[in-house]
């Protein structure tokens, strides 16, 4: 595998353990962050399963349904 593959791969992953960890904390589940994101359950589904490639403006939407940060960009 292509080193910037991994590095996607990897960030990938540090994303969605993000996403894991926030609605753990704020005891919110799947289809609620759905609803908060105006996104459909299955969309956020495919997200947390790693099925799916996230845009900046995905990550967007769950950050602000969150109301925390998933990525930071210096």
């Amino acid at each position: 595998m292509a080193p910037a593959a991994r590095l996607f791969q990897k960030k990938r992953g540090a994303v969605i353990d993000r996403i894991r960890k926030l609605l753990e904390e704020k005891k919110m589940n799947q289809r609620e962050l759905a609803n908060k994101a105006g996104m459909r359950d299955s969309v956020v589904s495919r997200i947390l399963e790693g099925q799916t490639n996230l845009t900046l403006k995905t990550i967007a939407r769950i950050e602000h349904a969150l109301g925390a940060s998933l990525i930071n960009v210096p």
